[in-house]
C-alpha cells in the first residue's frame, strides 16, 4: 500500500483491491455527478481528520481537524468520470466514482482504487 492525495487535505489509501461489491462506478455523467453532489467525504489518516464537501454548484471545500481550509471545484465529464480541480495539480484529477450506503471510492484510470471513505449527505460540518 502507498499513501497519496487525490483531493485537497484528503489523504487516500491506494490499493489494487476492488471496492465493495455493491459499489459500482457510475456509467453516465448524470449518475457520476449525483454520487458526489451535496455529499461530504470523511477520512482520518491516523493523525488528522479530514472532511470535504462537494457542493451543488460544483465547488468543493475541505477542512481538517488542524483547521486548514481549502477550496476547489468538481465536475462530471461525458465519460462519466468526475474531475476534482485544486490549486495543487498533484491533488487534481479525474476518476470514476462509486458509492454505496456508507462509503465512497475513487477508481483511477490506472486501475487503482482510492478509498473507501465514509460519506454523509449534505454539509453537516458547515463547510
Amino acid at each position: 500500500m502507498q499513501i497519496r492525495q487525490i483531493t485537497l487535505l484528503t489523504a487516500a489509501v491506494v490499493s489494487s483491491a476492488p471496492a465493495h461489491a455493491s459499489s459500482v462506478p457510475a456509467t453516465t455523467p448524470a449518475q457520476a455527478a449525483a454520487l458526489v453532489r451535496d455529499v461530504t467525504m470523511d477520512f482520518f489518516d491516523g493523525q488528522t481528520h479530514h472532511y470535504e464537501y462537494f457542493a451543488l454548484d460544483g465547488t468543493s471545500t475541505a477542512r481538517d481537524s488542524a483547521g486548514r481550509l481549502e477550496k476547489g471545484r468538481w465536475f462530471a465529464r461525458p465519460d462519466a468520470t468526475v474531475c476534482f480541480m485544486h490549486t495543487d495539480p498533484h491533488q487534481s484529477g479525474c476518476v470514476h466514482v462509486a458509492r454505496d450506503a456508507g462509503t465512497i471510492s475513487f477508481h483511477r484510470i490506472d486501475g487503482l482504487v482510492e478509498g473507501p471513505f465514509a460519506w454523509e449527505p449534505g454539509n453537516p460540518h458547515g463547510l
